[in-house]
């Protein structure tokens, strides 16, 4: 499904002192964008996502961190594998994932190949939260969190929990008072990215973020339920934020 794209591998150590290696692929010419793909994996729908953008003039990296390549992966076996592997804490309240520390490097990789001083990053669902985590890294000018959800949680749970540090959430917010405005956005009755955990990012980063909240019962914004709209917002979000014309 990627055959057509540049594709290049990368390695970088994690705070748990495991070393991650990903693929990534990328294409297009244009400011750089690291667009970050949902728990279903890099599949097809993330593809269509990355033609949009390419055709709307970005240079898009799309590192493949988890799941089967080109097909969408079931979530309660993504979930389950998820919970063994050591890059990633889906039920964790008051820190990231390490797998963030291996996206902060690959934001400076990026810069490298690119040979340019700004990225952009997209997360979305599983990797929302990841976009204003990596905010605060050097040469990332524009983030983007779509449906953010993590932490996961039952039902009873707290549904405000966002997966950041109070150190992660003092230096995201600094970065948006110093770099602009974050953007965050969800479906209005998404159950997986909940009201509450929105709720409680701005509560935390205003007045540096800007929110938005399209009707519906839906999930995916910017994929399996693409919503025209969002992706407008989220397309002159990016256009402002690196000063593109």
């Amino acid at each position: 499904m990627f055959e057509d794209y540049e594709k290049y591998s990368f390695e970088s150590t994690l705070r748990n002192g495991h070393a991650a290696y990903h693929d990534v692929y990328a294409w297009g010419t244009g400011p750089s964008l690291m667009v970050m793909h949902e728990l279903s994996g890099l599949e097809k729908k993330t593809r269509v996502l990355a033609e949009k953008l390419i055709g709307d003039g970005f240079r898009v990296h799309l590192p493949h961190i988890l799941g089967p390549l080109g097909r969408k992966a079931t979530a309660a076996n993504t979930v389950r594998a998820l919970c063994l592997r050591k890059e990633f804490s889906l039920f964790s309240k008051h820190q990231s994932s390490p797998i963030v520390d291996w996206l902060g490097a690959l934001t400076a990789e990026i810069q490298r190949r690119d040979e340019t001083d700004q990225v952009g990053v997209i997360g979305m669902c599983l990797t929302g939260n990841f976009a204003l985590v990596l905010l605060a890294r050097d040469g990332v000018a524009a983030a983007v969190a779509s449906q953010p959800s993590l932490s996961f949680s039952a039902p009873w749970a707290d549904k405000s929990a966002i997966h950041m540090s109070p150190e992660e959430v003092a230096d995201a917010k600094a970065a948006m008072a110093s770099k602009g405005k974050a953007l965050a956005l969800r479906f209005s009755d998404d159950r997986i990215s909940p009201k509450p955990k929105m709720e409680k990012i701005v509560k935390l980063f205003e007045p540096h973020i800007d929110t938005e909240s399209f009707a519906g019962p839906h999930h995916s914004l910017l994929t399996y339920d693409f919503r025209q709209e969002a992706y407008d917002l989220v397309l002159s979000h990016l256009r402002d934020r690196m000063w593109i014309s």
